[in-house]
């Protein structure tokens, strides 16, 4: 998958999503009418790195954090839940700095933050 890749991070209610999605913002709009926020955007022109920085951070929210994911499939309508973590263990701040300094790097675009 080489076309455009958007990462996102988004939050409701105490509790932090990430996610992918290609260049459009369908992904991102369907959240809005769950009542989610935009916290902070990413694109990359390789959609390929958005999709591996999403992996990391989840990994580092399971593994090292031991944070399960905060929400259900019944709570997600629109699919999502396991991306999904709550700001008590994840602070909101602490998230965007992990995901700034991994993208930096990797030459990805902040969209809107």
């Amino acid at each position: 998958n080489t076309q455009k890749g958007t990462l996102y991070l988004i939050s409701r209610d105490g509790v932090l999503k990430i996610g992918i999605t290609n260049g459009e913002f369908f992904r991102l709009k369907e959240h809005e009418q769950f009542g989610w926020k935009i916290v902070k955007v990413w694109r990359h022109k390789d959609g390929r790195i958005p999709e591996r920085l999403e992996k990391e951070v989840i990994h580092h929210w399971r593994k090292v954090l031991k944070a399960p994911p905060a929400l259900t499939k019944e709570d997600m309508p629109q699919h999502g839940y396991t991306e999904t973590v709550s700001m008590r263990k994840v602070g909101m701040r602490k998230a965007v700095q992990m995901i700034d300094e991994l993208a930096k790097p990797n030459d990805l675009q902040t969209l809107v933050a």
